[in-house]
């Protein structure tokens, strides 16, 4: 059930291959697998909701994280309980809010993905099998249906920030790292986005990484970036506050 959806990026300057563009096969892409959660919002509408919860022992541990897609508080809070991750309704209802969050909500989404890293995990794998956190013109899910309606505009890219602490558990994400900054995800062809719309959510969470682990390459790569956005990156990272992530980041212990 689900796969890994695809994703392009450009090497940075400094990579061992500079400047090369690197594509992950296009055989699943955005929206493939999401249909299951269209396909979960009709079992919902037609009352199987508990059906489906009875279901999950059987299915693969991350796929209650899928349920939380759903904006529904009582969802969210059984999914809490069944996981037995003590706070998860809230900080998904930050994560899935539907607006770019201030400073002070983004950190709390930081700090709870460090003191769960099995969550951290499983929410690695559910991102890399449904895509969900990616912005395409397919629209899965459909900001559309009423439970869906939060993952317009890209805001649910922020539930990456769960995992700024662990890179390594979303592989788009450690594979721009690897590469160094300057690093771009871009789009494809023009019929499957990628990771393109979400590429400066991963650089944020990337440079957010440096600073939190106090790396000394944080200034380098932070002087790469930022000559690297042009004034539409420029206003989307001002937008996701991304250096003042990086600011708080370097004073939390």
């Amino acid at each position: 059930m689900g796969g890994n959806f695809p994703y392009c990026f450009r090497t940075g300057p400094e990579s061992a291959t500079p400047k090369k563009e690197i594509a992950t096969p296009l055989e699943i892409l955005n929206g493939d697998n999401g249909e299951i959660l269209h396909l979960l919002y009709i079992l919902k509408k037609c009352g199987y909701i508990d059906k489906i919860f009875e279901a999950l022992p059987d299915l693969p541990e991350d796929f209650p994280l899928l349920l939380m897609c759903f904006a529904d508080t009582g969802i969210r809070k059984r999914v809490e309980a069944y996981m037995g991750i003590p706070g998860l309704a809230a900080m998904y209802n930050l994560a899935f809010a539907p607006r770019h969050l201030n400073l002070k909500d983004q950190l709390k989404l930081v700090e709870f993905g460090r003191k769960h890293p099995h969550f951290q995990e499983l929410l690695g794998k559910s991102l890399y099998r449904y895509g969900y956190h990616v912005e395409s013109h397919i629209q899965i899910p459909h900001p559309g249906i009423q439970d869906f309606a939060h993952f317009r505009s890209n805001f649910c890219s922020d539930v990456l920030l769960f995992l700024l602490s662990a890179p390594e558990t979303l592989t788009p994400i450690h594979e721009a790292m690897k590469h160094g900054p300057g690093t771009v995800f871009f789009q494809p062809n023009a019929t499957y986005w990628g990771y393109a719309l979400c590429g400066d959510y991963i650089i944020r969470n990337i440079v957010g990484y440096l600073a939190l682990t106090r790396d000394k390459r944080l200034p380098h790569w932070l002087e790469v970036e930022t000559k690297c956005w042009h004034k539409e990156r420029q206003d989307r990272h001002k937008k996701i506050k991304t250096l003042e992530l990086v600011e708080a980041l370097q004073k939390l212990e």
